[in-house]
């Protein structure tokens, strides 16, 4: 015996009704749960890992100061910026994997040139930042003012002046200077002082080509004591 419409009706109005109040129920259930989960640290970092930054991986991890953080409070930029203290260090990305872990993608700076401080050598990176000491190197050496930062058209000039001039007659080289007004010297072993001023870095890189193209009239004749490369075409200057 079928039942009449309006039973049928009201049934289905009722589970209706108890699915809606279900959704929501279980919902809350789930939030507790959740929430009681990051109270009792199930989301807290436990373990940074750090890859690429070589031996300097211990240091990146303490820095980047994430470990017992909720993860869900870990900010890529705030990591970035603590690291930043770590000059020879570059964070390439920040990733979270739940329930607590955070890893650090690093990568080390590469030097393009060094620069002494007194006694002390430091890596210099292509875009001029000072980084970390070391003992020696084969790299090319500034020597001059403490700076907190090499311009960029300086680095540039002294590499490639490193890789240019020691091949041409009279050009190998003595010492790179940059003094306090920012202008770059180069002194060749043969005795030239090369004033190439300051300027960004496809200025002086100019300046270092024309400077090997002026090195290539010399042999023969007499060495001068300075030449002033901030000019179209370089001035010679001979005597003390």
């Amino acid at each position: 015996m079928s039942r009449p419409p309006g039973n049928r009706d009201a049934e289905e109005s009722a589970k209706g009704r108890m699915r809606s109040l279900l959704v929501p129920a279980a919902l809350l259930i789930l939030s507790l749960i959740l929430l009681g989960a990051c109270a009792g640290g199930l989301f807290r970092v436990r373990h940074v890992e750090v890859l690429g930054a070589g031996p300097d991986a211990g240091s990146v991890a303490a820095v980047a100061g994430v470990g017992g953080q909720n993860i869900f409070d870990v900010e890529s930029d705030a990591v970035v910026r603590r690291v930043a203290t770590i000059p020879s260090i570059a964070i390439r990305r920040v990733a979270t994997n739940f329930p607590g872990q955070v890893v650090i993608y690093a990568q080390v700076r590469k030097a393009a040139i060094a620069w002494r401080d007194g006694k002390t050598l430091y890596r210099i990176s292509p875009t001029g930042i000072v980084m970390n000491p070391i003992p020696r190197t084969s790299l090319p050496i500034l020597t001059g003012p403490a700076p907190g930062s090499i311009p960029e058209g300086v680095v540039a000039a002294v590499a490639y002046a490193a890789r240019k001039l020691p091949a041409l007659p009279d050009g190998a080289i003595a010492l790179f200077h940059i003094r306090k007004t920012g202008a770059l010297h180069i002194v060749g072993r043969a005795g030239w002082n090369a004033n190439l001023g300051q300027g960004g870095t496809q200025k002086l890189v100019d300046r270092v080509a024309t400077l090997a193209a002026y090195l290539r009239t010399l042999p023969g004749k007499q060495i001068p004591t300075t030449i002033d490369m901030r000019f179209p075409d370089p001035v010679a200057r001979y005597g003390p």
